[in-house]
């Protein structure tokens, strides 16, 4: 595949994750506020999109195979970001739910780090 297919198909999967929380899906946890585009700024600093939820957003980065995802996960884990695979064969409710599991697992791991930061008080 070249690089401006990779491209193109990395796009689409982008606009079906924006597209799959349209109208806030049902199901979705109280914490979880939606999802918004990330600015053409954060996307030159590897952010596809946010996840806004109530301790605040998460930046995603959206690929659309495991092997863009292998070329890049160190630094995207570096940069706390949320690296989520939308497969082309994904419905937005797979999407939804993918989305939700890993901002689950992302919230409450932030949640505990910011509680082991905390400075005890004698």
């Amino acid at each position: 595949m070249s690089g401006e297919q990779g491209r193109r198909r990395g796009l689409r999967a982008e606009r079906r994750f924006i597209k799959a929380f349209r109208g806030h899906p049902k199901g979705m946890p109280p914490w979880f506020k939606g999802v918004r585009h990330a600015t053409k700024e954060e996307d030159a600093q590897g952010i596809d999109a946010w996840a806004e939820l109530d301790i605040g957003d998460i930046p995603i980065q959206i690929k659309s195979t495991e092997r863009s995802l292998r070329n890049n996960y160190e630094k995207y884990k570096a940069a706390s970001i949320v690296v989520l695979i939308i497969f082309r064969n994904f419905s937005n409710a797979q999407i939804v739910n993918k989305t939700a599991n890993f901002m689950e697992r992302e919230r409450s791991k932030r949640l505990r780090d910011s509680l082991s930061e905390r400075p005890v008080s004698s």
